[in-house]
């Protein structure tokens, strides 16, 4: 309980009074406890089976190609070679992942009938 509270409160404090936190439809997102810490805090739900416009899919993917790539490295290695790629990922490629986000966004807006 102690660590959920901690990444909303921290989420929270990084991101201002004016943030929108955005959740998928994890089982944990939808928990008791989540839904309590997140009263009176600004958040929304994606649709259900919607990773494109979840943005942290596209880094996921980034790390599993990542990974595939690399299985034959000792693991004691391998945790020093993600938090490089990590911090290898430029503002341009996050850039692109935010554009390419909006893009799938005003798709799934424009199919709706309202």
């Amino acid at each position: 309980m102690q660590q959920v509270r901690f990444i909303v409160t921290t989420l929270y404090n990084q991101l201002g009074l004016n943030a929108v936190l955005v959740l998928d439809n994890s089982p944990i997102h939808k928990s008791k406890l989540v839904q309590k810490l997140l009263t009176a805090k600004p958040y929304l739900f994606l649709p259900p089976y919607s990773p494109q416009l979840n943005p942290i899919e596209k880094i996921w993917n980034i790390f599993k190609q990542f990974i595939r790539k690399n299985q034959q490295v000792p693991t004691q290695n391998l945790h020093r070679m993600i938090h490089g790629h990590f911090n290898s990922i430029t503002n341009e490629q996050l850039e692109n992942y935010l554009w390419s986000l909006l893009k799938e966004l005003k798709k799934s807006l424009d199919s709706v009938d309202y």
